[in-house]
Order: C-alpha cells, then structure tokens, then sequence
C-alpha cells in the first residue's frame, strides 16, 4: 500500500526551493550568482607551524650562583595583594638574592618531534622540579624572612611525596 506521509514533507521542501527569502537555505539567486565559480579561486592555505625535531638532547648539569636585587613595583605581573605581602615579609622595597647557589641537573630528554611549545614542555616540568628543590636555598639566600623547615622536609621527602608529578602537572598547567 501506498501511503501519503511522504507527500507533504515533499511539497513543503518544493515550496521552500520557490520562496525569495523564506526558510533558513540559501536563496535561489545567490545560488545562481555563485554557479561556475570555483569555491578555491582566491585561497590561500595558512601558514605552516614551526615544527622541531630532536632525536637526542643531552644538557650538562648546570650550577648557578645567584646575586640580585629586584625593585618591587618592578614585579607588577603579580597581583598587588603579592607584592605587599612581599613588602611585608622583606621589610623592604627590594627583593634581594645573595649567593644563592642553584643546582640543576644533567639532563637526558627523549626524541621528539612536533610543536616547538611540545618539545620543550618536558624540559620545563623537568626544570621545575629542580626548582621547587632549590627553593630553601633560594630562600635562605634571600631578603625573605620566612620559616624553611616545611620546605627542608618537603624537599627531603620529595620522592616520597611524588613532587615530580605534582610539578609536572603545575607546569603542564602553566604552559597551556
């Protein structure tokens, strides 16, 4: 048997191709206008990313020792709330470093290829670390008076406490 549910949807679709500008399609001139012209004629492909290839990258254990002095109203990429808590705790206008002696170490990143960000994302969770470790002598040597003991325990802990992890995934985090 043949029924009718299909001859209304399609009278309505035939009415809606004759209509000027009703329903939500392209109206017919427009589609006229644009018959014959090619849909690339004035493309232009975007721009290549810059890509890095690296299949072995060795970085020699680095010792810095630290001498500064940074002007606290220079620091104006942290919020003001830190910077007064900076004042606070320096008892200055300064940020000062003296012979702050900081250890990073050697280095042994594994072939890479891709986006020059995601090459090197690795490299700065793996610097993180190292930081986050250096920091109660960072601290020590510096106008901060705060209390190391948390981060003396924390450092010494940290394979324990998985601090890898946790600041690889600060810097994943950062670098998005």
């Amino acid at each position: 048997t043949i029924d009718d549910d299909w001859l209304v949807p399609l009278l309505a679709w035939i009415e809606q191709c004759g209509e000027e500008a009703g329903g939500t399609g392209v109206p017919m001139n427009q589609v006229l206008e644009t018959a014959g012209v090619s849909a690339i004629a004035d493309y232009q492909s975007p721009p290549l990313p810059s890509l890095v290839q690296c299949q072995q990258l060795s970085i020699s254990q680095v010792d810095i020792t630290l001498w500064c002095s940074l002007q606290l109203r220079s620091l104006d990429f942290l919020p003001i709330s830190v910077r007064k808590f900076l004042k606070l705790v320096t008892q200055s206008n300064s940020l000062t470093l003296k012979g702050a002696q900081l250890h990073l170490p050697k280095k042994q990143l594994k072939p890479r290829r891709g986006p020059v960000a995601d090459a090197l994302a690795p490299l700065g969770a793996e610097y993180a670390t190292a930081l986050f470790l250096n920091t109660s002598e960072l601290l020590n040597r510096s106008s901060l008076n705060l209390p190391l003991a948390p981060l003396e325990f924390v450092a010494d802990r940290s394979s324990v406490l998985g601090i890898g992890e946790v600041t690889s995934r600060i810097t994943k985090y950062i670098c998005q």
